[in-house]
């Protein structure tokens, strides 16, 4: 069954492709040296790069086009074959897990602990002490300049 689904992928008909990725498709068209297939929508088109197969081009898409959208295959007025460019679907990978991100918090079990930790981080005195000392120091400092300096 997933063989038979994976054989028959293409055969659907309308074909998606990312949006300003470098992916190539091949079109089912005989051109002469002087055609060449366009690709456009209501809005604009534009010209891929292409290379003539027997009876194929490969068609390759750089960085057009720039938006999303259901885009047509032209062979001057004709319309060969219908693409669809979609963004990137990258927000529901789930492959990468970041457990590394929450490495850095800390459980607390309750209410009351965290409240507790609070009011011992905002009354903690020892910095206080050290600017105390420090005022201390520097005013004796200041006194001893003034008195031997003049």
């Amino acid at each position: 069954t997933f063989y038979n689904m994976a054989q028959n992928n293409f055969k659907s008909g309308v074909i998606a492709l990312p949006v300003g990725k470098n992916s190539t498709f091949v079109v089912e068209a005989e051109l002469n040296k002087d055609d060449i297939l366009t690709i456009g929508n209501e809005e604009g088109s534009f010209i891929p790069s292409q290379q003539l197969l027997n009876n194929k081009v490969k068609v390759t898409f750089g960085e057009m086009p720039t938006e999303a959208g259901n885009y047509n295959v032209l062979k001057k007025e004709e319309t060969l074959q219908t693409i669809s460019f979609n963004y990137d679907r990258t927000e529901s990978d789930l492959s990468e897990d970041n457990s590394a991100l929450l490495a850095d918090y800390e459980r607390i079990d309750s209410v009351e602990t965290v409240f507790d930790q609070l009011q011992s981080e905002r009354t903690d005195q020892q910095i206080w002490k050290w600017f105390v000392w420090l005022t201390l120091l520097f005013l004796i400092l200041e006194l001893l300049i003034q008195k031997f300096v003049k």
